[in-house]
């Protein structure tokens, strides 16, 4: 529901990092920083989407009071990652990476191509 996207929040700075990965996650709530545990292994939070509740909750079943949001994370073994070791993903980008610069809210991002 990119659609129903009002604000993206920014925790570090995307121009530190040549891509960042985007994940969908699910939350039950529209603002906030996503729960712990929205994606597994060592990560950094970069920043992510929040929606309008009432913009949402019209579009969709209410019963459910999930919301479809998005977040943008660097693993830490990533290139730029406190954890790099100088080989993984020096040439490529994951299938998942973005470019921070072109990110933008209720608009899908385009993939980095290698």
């Amino acid at each position: 529901m990119l659609e129903a996207e009002t604000e993206l929040v920014w925790v570090k700075d995307p121009e530190e990092v040549d891509y960042l990965r985007e994940f969908k996650f699910h939350s039950r709530k529209a603002k906030g920083e996503p729960p712990k545990g929205s994606l597994r292994g060592d990560y950094i939070l970069f920043g992510y989407t929040e929606v309008d509740k009432d913009d949402y909750d019209s579009k969709r079943n209410q019963r459910r009071r999930q919301y479809e949001r998005r977040m943008f994370i660097l693993k830490e073994a990533d290139r730029g990652g406190p954890k790099w070791d100088g080989k993984a993903f020096s040439r490529y980008t994951p299938k998942e990476a973005v470019d921070p610069r072109e990110i933008e809210v209720g608009i899908e991002s385009e993939a980095l191509t290698p």
